[in-house]
């Protein structure tokens, strides 16, 4: 009975050795918000861990990883789903705003020569 007792402990720990588990998983979503949560918005990081995790769970079976797996993955992660970082949106957004009042001093200078035209005598 010991023996089988023993056995069965041994088992037991090769097989949590080997594979996924909780702790692991969690490690990859660790690993992944350390390089992402400050790059991109809190949704969009956490779809990317996601994709992170679900890619390396695939291709590690056996949970063998390196954290440079983890950035690979999330590099690719980020472009298969096209995400844009807070930098490069914040960028676009300036231009957008210097492309509106660009718009406006147009619209307002021609309002404004149309007036002055429209003084002259004909």
């Amino acid at each position: 009975m010991k023996k089988l007792f023993f056995l069965a402990v041994i088992a037991t720990s090769l097989a949590a050795c080997g594979g996924w588990n909780d702790e692991k998983r969690a490690e990859v979503k660790s690993e992944c918000a350390k390089t992402v949560g400050n790059l991109y918005t809190k949704e969009d990081a956490a779809k990317i861990c996601d994709c992170v995790s679900t890619k390396i769970n695939e291709k590690f079976p056996k949970a063998d990883f390196k954290p440079s797996d983890i950035n690979d993955q999330k590099n690719e992660c980020v472009k298969d789903g096209k995400y844009i970082d807070i930098l490069t949106k914040e960028l676009e957004e300036s231009y957008n705003q210097v492309d509106i009042s660009a718009d406006s001093l147009a619209k307002a200078l021609d309002a404004q020569l149309t007036e002055e035209m429209s003084k002259l005598p004909k």
